[in-house]
């Protein structure tokens, strides 16, 4: 596993969003919710919330991890029967879980067409009415 110690050190909760963040309706994250970030090796994560702006996704450890501030030339979003988006991105956060051993990434979407923008817009517009009382906040 490769990687600076120093990318693990910020937690997600002191993060700033410019966009409200919701996480994934159960029904949602069981039929796959993906991110897939090609890279020099492609890696696959599962996403746990998702805003506007990007996204926060859970991945395996394999390989080499990503680092604070990489640019990803190519990031799919992906969730079935759902939302099918491609943008440029870049690694805002990567957080290792010392409890199973996977890592969080922060996901800035930077570029991206404007019909995925739109579809993308749509998807969050319809968590946001599934969560009334206000977007997740949690780490």
């Amino acid at each position: 596993m490769k990687g600076d110690p120093e990318q693990f050190s910020q937690p997600f909760q002191q993060q700033r969003r410019r966009e409200s963040r919701f996480r994934l309706p159960m029904r949602v994250m069981t039929r796959g919710a993906s991110v897939l970030l090609e890279r020099d090796l492609p890696m696959t994560g599962k996403i746990v919330d998702i805003s506007v702006g990007g996204c926060r996704a859970e991945f395996a450890i394999q390989g080499s991890l990503p680092r604070r501030d990489e640019e990803i030339g190519n990031c799919r979003i992906i969730i079935p029967s759902l939302l099918q988006v491609t943008s440029k991105a870049v690694i805002c956060h990567v957080r290792m879980d010392v409890q199973r051993p996977v890592f969080e990434c922060s996901i800035e979407l930077t570029e991206m067409a404007v019909i995925d923008r739109r579809r993308l817009e749509q998807f969050v517009q319809s968590l946001s009415r599934i969560h009334p009382a206000g977007p997740n906040v949690q780490g």
